[in-house]
């Protein structure tokens, strides 16, 4: 059984239900929802990785796209990002990553956050959001998120 990571921006709603989620110091700047052009940008920069896209993406339909290692897929780390409505090229979505790889889940993060603001992103673990600001350094993020490291308690005040 793997993981749900759903993605969300920050913005009122989302500071509103901080301590309902688990987002500790939701930056005050607002966020807004990736695009697939923004996507397919972040996932190409990835190094050593390759992506695979659901063919000609159908207007109102989920899109996916999968993000694998370069040289050993079965071993070296993945994710699937779906987009829950395909609206264009240049149009904001809804994304949440099927199952995967968080340090890899993380660094994609990172990369929509320098586009999009900052993002925070909620397992379906119970465990708290973590919240991906641009800039942010993902190995701390990786490190620091009480969902890849028990030990430590979510601090997002990076």
């Amino acid at each position: 059984m793997g993981v749900i990571y759903t993605v969300y921006p920050i913005d009122d709603r989302a500071r509103k239900a901080a301590p309902d989620i688990g987002l500790i110091n939701p930056p005050a700047e607002d966020g807004r929802h990736p695009t697939p052009s923004e996507i397919r940008a972040v996932v190409g920069d990835l190094d050593g990785f390759k992506a695979s896209y659901t063919e000609h993406p159908i207007f109102h339909k989920p899109w996916q796209v999968m993000v694998e290692h370069a040289q050993d897929p079965d071993n070296g780390g993945w994710t699937l990002i779906n987009v829950s409505e395909y609206l264009g090229e240049d149009q904001p979505t809804e994304i949440w990553f099927e199952k995967g790889w968080p340090d890899l889940i993380i660094r994609i993060m990172v990369g929509l956050s320098r586009t999009c603001g900052p993002l925070f992103i909620l397992p379906d673990t119970g465990e708290a959001a973590l919240v991906v600001r641009p800039g942010d350094n993902p190995v701390y993020l990786y490190e620091s998120w009480e969902h890849t490291n028990p030990h430590c308690e979510s601090d997002d005040d990076s």
